[in-house]
């Protein structure tokens, strides 16, 4: 775990040691390694203005994996980052499945940010409510303060 700890250290940095960033080579990594990179990242951010547009663009096998756990994580980043280029993928990710696990964890990411964030929390849930189960569906609405069932 010391590399990914490293590696997170490197990312949260005002000034980017890019050399040192690139020397990482994440391609061997386990899934496992990466959600704790990500959870390292998650737990440092709002990192400095422009960063995770970088981390997105260097590791595509991150911000475009399909992996519910990355996806859960990077999502994450996005809204703590407010990154509102990014919003797409945290409403698709929200649109393909219904998961009490990764849904919650971003509805309360949502109604803890942005206004636009906020924003987004409604408009996703307006959209996706009707293939929530029931428990999940009370379960946003107490985040975002609906009326429950």
């Amino acid at each position: 775990m010391s590399p990914a700890n490293e590696l997170a250290e490197l990312w949260v940095a005002d000034n980017l040691n890019v050399e040192a960033i690139e020397a990482v080579d994440i391609t061997a990594w386990r899934t496992y390694q990466l959600v704790y990179f990500l959870d390292r990242v998650l737990q440092k951010s709002p990192l400095p203005e422009g960063n995770v547009e970088r981390l997105s663009k260097m590791y595509p096998k991150i911000s475009k994996a399909q992996n519910a756990e990355l996806r859960l994580r990077w999502c994450q980043i996005i809204l703590k980052n407010n990154l509102e280029a990014e919003y797409s993928k945290v409403k698709e990710f929200l649109h393909s499945q219904g998961k009490q696990k990764y849904t919650l964890p971003l509805y309360r990411a949502m109604w803890g940010g942005s206004e636009s964030a906020q924003a987004l929390a409604m408009e996703t849930f307006s959209a996706t409510a009707p293939q929530l189960h029931v428990n999940v569906r009370n379960y946003v609405k107490k985040i975002l303060g609906l009326e429950v069932e």
